[in-house]
């Protein structure tokens, strides 16, 4: 059976709601963090299955630069 990939249109990125004022320094946009973990796809080699392993280092180095 084949498969069918939809694409979905993503919300633009916004700090998340509820965070006192001056905050956002501490938690990244998720365009930011994506854009971080693409880099970090990109020096690997563009290699599959590592996602979330390049997600999660995206967002701790944004937040230690903030």
């Amino acid at each position: 059976m084949p498969v069918i990939i939809k694409k979905v249109a993503r919300a633009p990125a916004r700090p998340l709601q509820g965070c006192p004022a001056g905050d956002e320094r501490l938690h990244p946009t998720q365009e930011a963090i994506a854009k971080r973990a693409y880099e970090l796809y990109l020096q690997r080699g563009g290699a599959h299955g590592r996602d979330w392993d390049d997600w999660f280092q995206a967002e701790v180095q944004l937040k230690q630069t903030r």
